[in-house]
């Protein structure tokens, strides 16, 4: 809560674990937490150098696909949050 708030000036009341991830196992004994800020809303300015983006779920894949998501944790955290939004997303109606 207060790296996002530090780094992007953004606060969420509800926040979801979204599991850990071992960056580089074979060299650091490491374990980050994954977390879902929902409905996070901004409360200051983000930290200089700081540039926020908001993007739908399509471009966020595309930007993934381009290689334009780099940093490794927040690669995981990302895919695991659309993993999970598809799937609790109510199924598309039949129509006719």
């Amino acid at each position: 809560m207060r790296e996002l708030l530090e780094e992007t000036g953004l606060a969420a009341a509800t926040w979801t674990s979204a599991g850990i991830v071992h960056p580089y196992p074979t060299n650091v004994a490491a374990t980050v937490h994954l977390f879902i800020a929902h409905d996070a809303r901004p409360v200051q300015d983000p930290e200089p150098g700081i540039d926020l983006l908001r993007v739908d779920r399509d471009t966020a894949l595309d930007l993934i696909a381009k290689h334009e998501v780099t940093h490794a944790t927040s690669l995981a955290c990302l895919l695991t949050y659309l993993l999970h939004s598809a799937s609790s997303s109510p199924p598309a109606s039949g129509g006719g």
